[in-house]
């Protein structure tokens, strides 16, 4: 059969133990963000620890690997903006957020013995955090990097404005000396714009 309806606008997340969503109990437990949440069933995994402890989870991770959808995906508009109403309206006590780091790894860095082309090539440092010119597939992978990273930032900061607490998880610089030293050029995610700003707050 078909339908003339207009598709949902609202994403469809996996929420912890959503066989009790109807039990008013249930529903009056705080709620947790968990955005980049990576695999949704993972026995054991955040999710269930959370769900333990008394809270109710929203999980998205776009990764159809880890059980995602399109409609997990904070790079569509219809998502990120539900999103964004859900949090002014003070809807979490706190979010989790983990973005892909990929673009920001050090390994880019790290010439690849088993990869024919010697493995992903940097597409930003420390000098050019935003970015540096690359060829055209490049350029999308660095274009939706930086969307996501923006976008978390700003969910971050309007749960920030409402009070409610948050957790932003990412690697470390390796440009500092130390023992964690590899690169002066490494530029990690605590160096973008965006987020060295929020961290500053």
């Amino acid at each position: 059969s078909c339908s003339n309806s207009a598709p949902s606008t609202e994403p469809a997340h996996r929420e912890a133990y959503s066989s009790e969503a109807g039990d008013n109990k249930a529903k009056s437990r705080p709620k947790v963000l968990l955005l980049f949440s990576g695999n949704k069933n993972r026995p054991q995994g955040l999710m269930e620890l959370l769900d333990g402890a008394g809270f109710r989870v929203h999980a998205y991770d776009n990764d159809r690997a880890n059980g995602g959808t399109d409609r997990d995906d904070i790079r569509r508009d219809d998502v990120y903006e539900t999103l964004m109403r859900r949090v002014k309206r003070g809807d979490y006590v706190c979010i989790i957020a983990a973005p892909p780091c990929s673009t920001f790894s050090v390994c880019r860095f790290v010439t690849s013995a088993d990869s024919p082309d010697g493995g992903p090539k940097p597409v930003r440092d420390w000098p050019n955090i935003t970015g540096l010119p690359c060829e055209e597939n490049r350029a999308k992978e660095l274009h939706d990097a930086n969307l996501i990273t923006d976008r978390t930032v700003a969910l971050l900061r309007a749960q920030r404005a409402v009070n409610g607490a948050f957790l932003l998880e990412n690697p470390a610089s390796r440009r500092h000396e130390g023992p964690s030293f590899m690169t002066e050029r490494h530029g990690s995610m605590w160096d973008y714009p965006a987020v060295a700003e929020l961290a500053a707050i």
